[in-house]
């Protein structure tokens, strides 16, 4: 294509771009780029088309190649530069940058175009965040010379991007502020648009410009812009700077004019109320002031100046609370960037921290005073004021030293050092000396309010001074000249109510002064309080309650103790306990140390109910004050009306400890001391009760001693008087102070029941003459003289009629009391007035209680009108079920009409309650069913006796009965009966003493006399004192009844009597008419004949009874045992087949067992005597018995059967309701035998069982025995250590038998352990000695004496004599062991071998299968042990072990100690090996208890299961149950073996 196509192409493609036909212009421009690549105009156009395609992309590749075919072309650079404009990016605005650079360099010479480009490159890099070249920029384009419009909106610009920017450099805080002040200057700045540049002009100014440059500004922007609010705020700020200074009439005046040009163009403006605010605080319109500032500084919290001006209001008003929560507002403000302040934050901060220190000081509390010192003590606020002030705080504090040390530092300038002085002197207590001070301070500055505040706070102190006249008036007058110049101050006004309420008693002023007071100051906790208490003085409790409302709902949290308290205070007088806890928890909340705060929460408790919480609480406020008797007296008072009298007794003993004559206290433990006596009189506990009421008096003397005016303490001594009633008069005896009754040299003296009654008598009259007419109290007066009544011999009649008048005066008093009709109802019905008629009325009258409805059933049922009387009881139960005395009545109808639940009523009535009726019926009816014999197995019995425990509860009844009733012979010859049947022998004999000792003063009761002596007798003769029982007999006279002549007969055996004895069987045997009597009379006769020699007529009376239907079972056993003591077989069998006749049932069969055994023993026949146990135990194996009688012959006959002698002796035990006492020994014995020691039990074995047999009866000598024994089978067992530790305990066990015990048998014993235990702890010459005295011993046998000469020479390794010594005696086991172990010891293996096989053949030919056992494991031992050793023929050794090992598994085949030796020989074969070591295992789990040999062989097994790597989850499982059964060293060895796999 050549030049001219060219150029019709371009002018074809520019046309079709100005028609935005921008397809066909890139057609023509591809064509003219098809020849030449490079075309300039091409590129451009390609690039302007494809741009408005919106083809970016390729429009950037067009101008790009453009400008790379002619760099300093603009075209291409133009259009770039549009391009980038259209589609701005991060990535096209920095190219965009460069754009503008290289377009600025080509128009260099069009300044308008480059100025233009230059502001856009400016503001691009503004927007890149590059601030240097953007501000760099902007400071080229203002070198130009620019329009005005042009120069304006340049500095705007420039003054956008660095006001944009967080932080700028100093150089840029200039160059604002020049930017700023040159845009402000401009004449031809606009007003709309111009209020935030010039506002940030001002604010750049206060930062950073002089104040007089700012001040300057301000009167020139006003000047020009008057309408620009920003102006008139900085000036506004300025003024009040200025204010701050000092006070300026013309400041104050500029300030004014301000304000109202401000207002003017704004009237919602808050610096107008800002500055209006500073304008009134200057014309002290305080209270205004206030509530502008306060508007003000919502807004502005930047102007420090307002926070300023607003403390200071706050202190003159003496807010001071407010004014430190102001003055803290401030410190934060000046710590603020943004703050607006002019002047310099020094003496802003020390103003501030004086006013707050100020402030904190007026507020008084000791944190505030801390707070207020800390701050005084900083250097930034030293000044005179704050000396001053720091004196002030101290004396505050009680810190009189420090305020001395800090007086020189106070100025001495306008009398500030002297008054300083005078507030010394008056808080050191030197009035006079203060009172001259403020005297002439007044005198010289009578406008200083706080001069005449503390000249009449010092004459307030000396107002009750009679050395100064009109000291009153002269305070009164100071306070209100204090008032007049300082009106806002809340203590002026304080002291003011304090003296019109004090001095002048006008409550009224008082209540205004108080108000006034509160009103200025609701901080001052004092003013409150005062204003409270006298609004409630007056009767405003209304008042009162809405302003602690008031003070409570605006009081923070901790706050507010003052309004708590007494709120609560007005909430528990009007009866709002619950709201009042809450308030007083509150006050709590504010002072938790305050002991009086929580004595009134306990009391709000107290108010409340909350009994426990009450004494929590006073328990606390106790120990705030350990020395408040009124706490302590309110935790004993709580205490007595929870029950908990003993606690009571004790803490009010505590309280006078502390007050010897506290009288609430002495009457509050004489109360309690009589609730003691009360409740222990319902448990019959009479002794008690009678101390109680003795002590009661002591104490209650020592009050009325004190306040003799208190009826209460009277009324109390009458009450502890008259309470003791029920006792018997026969025992009763009270000591009460000498002064009750008479004038005596003694403090008390001692007087019987009447005497005492007579003293409450006269304790009720005295308290009836301070209270005359009080209903209880004559109640109480008519019922002593009642009980009188019941005691005298002579004025019953007097008595009982004042009695009557007595009670008749408490119903005129108080008709309403049913107690009154009741009690004249009960008097009237006395055998010495008895009025049925009046009785009758008053019940009917008090018929409205469970008590009287009972008194109206006993009148009738008197009156034998047993309906009526069965009515009124119905009545009375349906009233109060659990009421005592109506169910007798009901027992009594019962019994009268002889109904058949009489019985059972009289035993509820025991259940119920202790009365005396009910418990002498319900023991009547037990008697006589037990007397009746016919009842015996019928289901009455069963039920009413036995299952209801009738016995024991009715010898109870009577006990209680028989302590207040001492002249009952029916009781207690019952009550001996009860406890016989309970075989209390002892307990039985005294109650019949008692009864004997009654009926021996009343000689009409000869043939009553008689019975009881019988009765006495035979219960002498049970309880062992048979001489006694036999003078009791003989005096009784005229035994008619069998039982009573055998009892006789007994009691004459029991004394050696053996012919009275006779004579007496013999008359009973004559009197007797059962054969059943006369088999036991002949069984009687039998013994006593043989106590005296007579065995022929022994034989004849034995063999009588025996033909007496049915026999005597102890006669037949006597039969059967005379015929074994004299080898008479034939009779021994006879008497045993007679004995099994009587059955299984008969409670004899163990003795005819064991006599059936001893029979058979007597023939020789052993294995005969075992089974015929053991047949029997088979049909009754629930008999404890017979399991001991098996024990006892397997223990004594068969040592080898040991394990079964000790279960034996275990079921007997367990099978017993009562214990054996020889039952414990014997399982220790059979366990011994067994060879159950620890290691193969750790829990059951025989050490254990002996040290529970040892623990359960530690008097019997066999339990001593046995637990030496168990001791030295141990210790032969165990370890060296352990071992010497046992026979230590063995000796010294030894040692207390042989101390203790006199039988010659046991001492022998004792002997021989000590030998052998001396001999297992190597101490040969104390073994030695030992010998020498087992030798001496008078009751050694010769086998005795052969076994110490064979020790003898044991211990002198004389192995020859020993040798002939146990060959010559050679049946004795024993020896042959003692000859075995010597070879042993010696290494005589081969004649170990031929002893141990001796000893074998004996206890074989013996039986001895326990020895027989042992020899062969020893044999095997020995064997095993030279196997292991490798001396002798190994094939040899292993046959004798191999036969000893099978003849011990055939004795006992689960002997792990073989096991165990058979698996350690089969080592080369794992399999055997294993299987052997299972086997002991099996064999020791079967056990209850694990013990070392089940240990060993679980090793053995895990050892070989993990070397032969074979079934190792068994080798896990045996190590889990070791760790069950606690096996320490298995579980370590299965760890360590299982480490080392891994």
């Amino acid at each position: 294509m050549d030049s001219k196509e060219v150029k019709n192409a371009l002018k074809n493609a520019r046309e079709a771009i100005r028609n935005k036909e921008f397809k066909e212009a890139l057609r023509h421009c591809k064509s003219v780029l098809a020849s030449d690549k490079t075309n300039y105009n091409a590129l451009v156009f390609v690039g302007v088309a494809a741009e408005g395609l919106e083809q970016a992309d390729q429009a950037l590749k067009a101008y790009k190649k453009a400008i790379d075919a002619a760099p300093e072309q603009i075209l291409a650079w133009q259009g770039l530069c549009g391009l980038y404009e259209k589609n701005p990016s991060p990535d096209n605005d920095v190219d965009l940058a460069s754009v503008y650079k290289k377009l600025m360099s080509l128009q260099e010479s069009d300044k308008e175009k480059r100025l233009d480009i230059g502001r856009k490159l400016a503001k691009l890099q503004g927007k890149l965040g590059n601030v240097d070249e953007a501000v760099s920029m902007y400071q080229r384009v203002l070198l130009e010379e620019l329009g005005a419009q042009q120069r304006m909106n340049t500095l705007m610009s420039l003054f956008d991007i660095l006001h944009s920017q967080q932080t700028l450099s100093a150089e840029y805080q200039k160059l604002l502020l020049t930017t700023c002040k040159e845009a402000v200057s401009l004449e031809d700045l606009p007003a709309e648009g111009s209020e935030r540049l010039i506002h940030q002009y001002l604010e750049l100014l206060i930062k950073q410009g002089p104040r007089s440059s700012l001040w300057e500004e301000c009167q020139s922007l006003h000047a020009r812009f008057p309408a620009n609010p920003y102006v008139l705020e900085t000036w506004t700020v300025l003024l009040m700077e200025d204010l701050l200074q000092g006070s300026d009439d013309t400041v104050s005046s500029t300030l004014k004019d301000v304000s109202q040009k401000l207002g003017a163009l704004s009237a919602n403006n808050v610096y107008v109320s800002l500055s209006q605010g500073v304008v009134y605080l200057a014309e002290k319109k305080l209270m205004e002031a206030r509530d502008l500032l306060q508007q003000g500084m919502n807004s502005l919290n930047r102007v420090v100046s307002g926070y300023v001006f607003l403390a200071r209001c706050h202190q003159q008003l003496h807010a001071n609370l407010p004014c430190v929560d102001v003055a803290d507002r401030g410190l934060m403000a000046l710590e603020k960037k943004n703050r607006l302040l002019t002047v310099p934050s020094k003496s802003i901060t020390c103003e501030l921290q004086l006013m707050k220190a100020t402030c904190l000081y007026r507020v008084g509390s000791p944190h505030c005073l801390a707070q207020a010192r800390e701050i005084l003590s900083q250097d930034v606020i030293e000044s005179s004021e704050s000396r001053t002030l720091l004196v002030y705080v101290c004396l505050k504090q009680g810190n009189v030293a420090d305020a001395q040390n800090h007086l020189d530092s106070v100025p001495d300038s306008a009398g500030e050092r002297e008054a300083v002085r005078g507030r010394i002197m008056f808080h050191t207590g030197q009035y006079m000396e203060a009172l001259s001070r403020f005297e002439k301070l007044t005198e010289e500055a009578p406008d200083v309010s706080g001069h005449h505040y503390m000249l009449g706070r010092v004459l307030w102190q000396l107002r009750d001074s009679g050395d100064l006249e009109g000291v009153q008036e002269r305070c009164f007058k100071a306070f209100l000249k204090a008032a007049k110049l300082d009106p806002y101050n809340s203590e002026i006004f304080l002291y003011l109510g304090h003296f019109y309420a004090t001095v002048q008693k006008d409550d009224v002023k008082a209540k205004r002064c108080y108000q006034k007071a509160y009103d200025l100051d609701p901080g001052n906790e004092e003013a409150g309080a005062a204003l409270c208490d006298i609004l409630v003085a007056i009767g405003e409790d209304e008042e009162a309650k809405g302003l602690l409302e008031a003070a409570t709902s605006q009081a923070s949290a901790g706050c507010g103790k003052w309004a708590w308290l007494r709120l609560g205070l007005y909430q528990v007088r009007h009866d709002d306990p619950t709201i009042a806890v809450a308030s007083f928890q509150a006050a709590l909340r504010a002072d938790p140390r305050d002991k009086h705060v929580w004595e009134c929460l306990a009391e709000a408790y107290l108010h409340r109910g909350s009994y426990t919480a009450a004494l929590k609480t006073f328990t606390k406020a106790a120990e705030l004050n350990p020395d408040s008797v009124y706490s302590l007296f309110q935790m004993a008072s709580i205490k007595q009306t929870l029950g908990e009298y003993p606690e009571a007794v004790a803490e009010y003993k505590a309280i006078l400890e502390k007050s010897h004559n506290y009288v609430p206290a002495l009457k509050g433990l004489g109360e309690t001391l009589l609730l003691l006596a009360r409740q222990h009189l319902t448990t019959c506990l009479d002794g008690l009760a009678r101390d109680m009421c003795q002590e009661a008096m002591v104490y209650l003397t020592r009050a009325v001693s004190q306040r003799a005016d208190l009826s209460c303490l009277w009324k109390l001594m009458g009450d502890a008087c008259t309470v003791l009633q029920p006792l018997a008069p026969e025992t009763f005896s009270l000591q009460l102070p000498a002064k009750l009754v008479q004038q005596s040299s003694q403090d008390v003296v001692t007087l019987g029941k009447m005497e005492v009654l007579q003293v409450g008598a006269r304790c009720y009259g005295r308290a009836l003459k301070s209270i005359p007419e009080s209903a209880s109290l004559w109640h109480d007066l008519g019922v002593n003289y009642f009980h009188q009544s019941d005691l005298s011999t002579s004025a019953s009649v007097e008595l009982s009629q004042k009695a009557i008048q007595a009670l008749k005066k408490a119903v005129s008093l108080d008709p309403n009391n049913f107690r009154h009709w009741n009690a004249l109802g009960v008097v009237v019905c006395a055998k010495y007035c008895y009025k049925p008629e009046l009785a009758q009325h008053c019940f009917i009258k008090s018929s409205t209680n469970v008590a009287a409805w009972t008194n109206l059933g006993t009148l009738y049922l008197m009156n034998d009108n047993v309906q009526l009387a069965h009515e009124a009881f119905k009545v009375a139960q349906s009233l109060d079920p659990t009421y005592v005395a109506c169910w007798i009545g009901q027992a009594l109808i019962a019994e009268i009409v002889g109904h058949d639940d009489a019985m059972d009523l009289f035993r509820h009535t025991t259940e119920l309650a202790n009365h005396m009726e009910g418990a002498v019926g319900y023991a009547s009816w037990v008697c006589q069913i037990l007397q009746d014999h016919s009842k015996r197995n019928t289901d009455l019995y069963l039920y009413s006796i036995k299952q209801m425990a009738a016995i024991p509860a009715a010898a109870d009844a009577l006990a209680r009965y028989t302590g207040r009733v001492k002249t009952d012979v029916t009781a207690y010859n019952m009550y001996g009966l009860l406890l016989e049947h309970q075989k209390l022998y002892s307990a039985a004999a005294k109650a019949f003493r008692s009864a004997v000792e009654i009926l021996e003063k009343d000689s009409s009761q000869i043939e009553q006399l008689g019975k009881v002596r019988i009765n006495y007798g035979r219960v002498l003769c049970k309880g062992g004192n048979y001489q006694e029982s036999v003078e009791q007999f003989e005096k009784a006279g005229g035994l008619e009844k069998c039982e009573d002549l055998c009892f006789l007969g007994l009691a004459h055996y029991k004394l050696g009597r053996c012919q009275d004895s006779y004579q007496a069987y013999n008359t009973a045997l004559g009197v007797a008419e059962l054969d059943e009597d006369k088999s036991h009379i002949y069984s009687a006769l039998g013994m006593v004949a043989y106590k005296f020699g007579d065995i022929e007529g022994a034989k004849t009376a034995l063999f009588n009874g025996s033909q007496q239907a049915p026999p005597s079972a102890p006669g037949l056993q006597a039969l059967c045992s005379l015929g074994l003591l004299q080898s008479d077989a034939t009779l021994a069998t006879a008497a045993i087949q007679e004995l099994f006749k009587l059955g299984d049932n008969d409670p004899s069969l163990p003795d005819v067992t064991w006599l059936s055994a001893s029979l058979c023993i007597l023939q020789g026949n052993l294995q005969e005597a075992k089974r015929s146990v053991q047949r029997i135990i088979q049909k009754n194996p629930a008999r404890p018995q017979l399991w001991r009688v098996l024990c006892s012959i397997l223990t004594s006959f068969f040592p080898d059967l040991g394990d079964a002698a000790s279960q034996c002796a275990q079921a007997s035990q367990d099978l017993a309701q009562a214990q054996d006492k020889s039952v414990p020994t014997l399982v220790t014995c059979g366990q011994l035998q067994g060879g159950l020691h620890s290691r193969r039990d750790t829990q059951n074995n025989a050490l254990s069982s002996a040290q529970k047999a040892l623990h359960l009866y530690p008097d019997k000598v066999s339990s001593q025995c046995s637990l030496i024994a168990a001791v030295h089978a141990e210790a032969v067992l165990s370890g060296a250590e352990r071992r010497c530790h046992l026979l230590n305990i063995e000796q010294q066990r030894i040692q207390e038998v042989l101390e203790h015990s006199p039988q010659p048998e046991v001492a022998l014993w004792c002997w021989r352990q000590r030998v052998l235990s001396l001999i297992l702890c190597n101490k040969g010459s104390e073994a030695k000695e030992a010998l020498q005295q087992l030798s001496s011993l008078p009751s050694a046998p010769d086998t005795c004496k052969l076994f110490a000469e064979v020790l003898q020479g044991a211990l002198t390794d004389d192995i020859q004599s020993v040798q002939g010594k146990v060959c010559v005696e050679g049946r004795q086991l024993h020896l042959w062991q003692i000859l075995t172990e010597m070879y042993l010891q010696k290494g005589m293996m081969a004649e170990a071998d031929t002893t141990i096989r001796h000893t074998l053949q004996l206890a074989e030919a013996e039986s001895q299968r326990q020895v027989k056992l042992e020899s062969l494991l020893k044999l095997a031992s020995l064997s095993y042990q030279q196997i292991m050793s490798g001396s002798g023929d190994k094939q040899q050794l292993r046959g004798v072990f191999d036969e000893a090992a099978a003849e011990v598994l055939k004795i006992h085949p689960g002997c792990s100690a073989v096991l165990l030796m058979m698996g350690a020989l089969s080592m080369k074969s794992n399999k055997v090996s294993r299987r052997h070591y299972q086997q002991a295992l099996i064999a020791g789990s079967a056990r209850a208890s694990r013990g070392h040999d089940v240990s060993l062989a679980r090793q053995a097994v895990i050892r070989n299961v993990i070397y032969s790597q074979k079934d190792l989850p068994l080798a896990k499982k045996i190590a889990d149950e070791a760790v069950t059964d606690g096996d320490e060293a298995t579980v370590k060895l299965y760890s360590d073996l299982m480490g080392d796999e891994d």
